[in-house]
């Protein structure tokens, strides 16, 4: 009666065995599902939120124009990436949006310097700090991105741009700084709708023109 007894629980421990393994043998363990998802974020990560690989972007921006100083240069409308090459250190002291023969604007004005510093001004997938943060609400359907180098925004200790800017206007609807490290400056532009930008490089001040096709 024992050894029967024993038998059975053998039968047993058997059948939870094999019914344990088919489990592990049919159903994708959460190990192998992980690191797909992560390298997928991380490359998001290295392309950048205009979809564009770092090295892609360096070629991009090889392409940019020196900036000269005195001389006013305006670019051709467009969605593609816009900017210059500059090494000019700078202080932002004034922006201002407006509205002009269906274009609207952003004004950047700087002084402490008769070139403009280094630009950038692009579409981007939503605003944030950086590339790895969480996206900054904005007011709008699209986005660019304007950024400086070697930019410094303060007057006397005291920023001297506003920080968050809500204009009445059809297409640009919010300007935020989202950025503000090291001299180095990123506004977000929430836009209503996406369209053609180009850039304007004017002087006597030293201006930044970024002028959005509003029709």
């Amino acid at each position: 009666m024992r050894a029967r007894t024993v038998i059975a629980a053998l039968v047993l421990a058997g059948l939870v065995i094999s019914a344990g393994a088919a489990c592990t043998r049919n159903e994708p363990s959460g190990e192998g599902v992980a690191p797909a998802r992560a390298d997928v974020a991380a490359e998001d990560t290295r392309r950048g939120s205009t979809g564009l690989s770092p090295s892609d972007m360096e070629e991009v921006e090889a392409t940019f124009p020196e900036s000269t100083p005195g001389v006013p240069r305006t670019s051709e409308f467009g969605e593609k990436p816009q900017g210059n090459r500059s090494d000019a250190a700078a202080r932002l002291v004034d922006l201002r949006v407006g509205r002009g023969d269906g274009v609207e604007r952003l004004v950047f004005t700087f002084a402490d310097t008769d070139v403009l510093p280094k630009y950038r001004v692009r579409y981007v997938d939503a605003v944030r700090a950086h590339a790895e943060d969480d996206p900054i609400p904005v007011r709008g359907t699209a986005y660019l991105e304007v950024s400086f180098s070697l930019t410094n925004p303060n007057t006397k200790g005291r920023l001297a741009v506003p920080a968050d800017l809500e204009p009445e206007q059809p297409l640009i609807k919010q300007t935020v700084l989202a950025r503000n490290v090291g001299r180095e400056l990123g506004f977000g532009v929430g836009l209503a709708k996406r369209a053609e930008f180009r850039t304007k490089e004017l002087y006597e001040p030293t201006r930044l023109v970024v002028e959005v096709r509003s029709r």
